[in-house]
């Protein structure tokens, strides 16, 4: 990309390590965010991230040296911070899951690289949180390349209640250290406090197990983790994807006014569409009623599958790893299974109604 086309809108934030400017590209008229940085010592990172890139971190588009300084430029991401979300919400356990998984994603992600990134600063303040909850993890300021040969962190950085121990200088921070804070993550998550002492959560064994002090005592990997998340899943989801369906349907959840309308409308569409099928050659008036209620109703749920509405993709096992197109997949096959099931159902009630009456 080229730079001389950033024209500079607004300084975001400013200190003496970086300055990070909203900036406009002349060409494309699109949003990026700018950093100039003073220290250049992990320029090898972004630059890891530029030729590997993963849905749930900021597509870099440059990094460079100039003189003294590091300029990046990477994708603007338009929401707000987990930590934000947080204040303001309470999250469910679905909604926990949701981003739970994609966390580990991207997480898994960075240390699968060779050589592996420790990100070593993820908390809820460097998690962006989109629509839908999507989510976006950001700020690789302090994040390292892991090397085999040496035994301790060259510097003592992280944040206080998600940096693990060996991030004090104890032992040289590792995989297992970025574990460590996603359990933090998903302790303040559950409590709102990551300095909590009584944890009461299906999450509780997970939490317990990634924060321990010991990182031999935590899992190992994020697939490890991924493993411990997905039994704990299968115990709660069930239940949580039925209670929070109904209230993250697309127009009765709380999305903007014009979107309600949007879906509304169209909920309200599909009523008239299938109320005016018609069928050649006619059917049984008790066939032709559940055939109608059957087509209204397969065009009702595409909304909330598309949306992922009380995590319902979640019910097919397949791991989409942040991958539109396996998303696109779940959500077709879904669909054709609540067709069938629905359409099923109501041949069989005009089946019934017809031999009764």
């Amino acid at each position: 990309m080229r730079l001389d086309l950033l024209e500079d809108i607004c300084t975001l934030s400013q200190t003496e390590e970086k300055t990070v400017l909203l900036v406009k590209n002349c060409l494309d008229q699109k949003f990026y965010i700018k950093k100039i940085m003073r220290d250049c010592a992990e320029l090898q990172i972004y630059r890891q991230l530029m030729q590997h890139p993963h849905p749930g971190i900021p597509m870099l588009y440059e990094a460079t040296r100039r003189g003294e300084t590091c300029i990046l430029v990477e994708e603007f991401i338009n929401g707000t911070t987990l930590e934000y979300v947080l204040s303001e919400r309470t999250l469910d356990d679905a909604a926990i899951h949701h981003i739970m998984r994609q966390l580990l994603s991207a997480v898994e992600h960075l240390h699968s690289l060779q050589p592996p990134i420790i990100h070593r600063d993820i908390k809820p303040g460097n998690i962006m949180v989109l629509e839908h909850l999507e989510i976006r993890l950001i700020d690789f300021e302090i994040a390292r390349v892991y090397k085999q040969d040496k035994n301790r962190d060259t510097r003592v950085m992280g944040s206080a209640g998600y940096a693990s121990p060996e991030q004090y200088g104890f032992h040289q921070s590792d995989c297992r250290s970025d574990i460590y804070a996603i359990g933090a993550v998903l302790k303040t998550m559950v409590q709102k406090d990551v300095t909590a002492k009584d944890i009461r959560s299906p999450f509780q064994h997970i939490i317990e197990t990634c924060m321990q002090l010991d990182p031999d005592k935590r899992y190992q990997s994020v697939g490890e983790l991924q493993e411990a998340l997905g039994y704990c899943e299968e115990k709660s989801l069930p239940h949580a994807s039925v209670s929070v369906l109904l209230t993250q349907l697309p127009g009765i959840r709380r999305d903007p006014f014009a979107e309600r309308l949007l879906f509304l409308a169209y909920y309200v569409l599909c009523i008239i569409l299938g109320a005016s099928l018609t069928v050649t050659p006619p059917p049984s008036p008790y066939s032709l009623i559940c055939q109608r209620i059957a087509f209204g109703f397969c065009l009702a749920i595409i909304p909330a599958i598309t949306v992922n509405a009380g995590n319902i993709r979640e019910l097919l096992r397949i791991q989409d790893h942040g991958r539109t197109y396996i998303r696109f997949f779940k959500g077709a096959i879904l669909w054709l299974l609540c067709a069938f099931i629905i359409i099923s159902m109501l041949v069989i009630l005009a089946t019934i109604l017809e031999s009764l009456l």
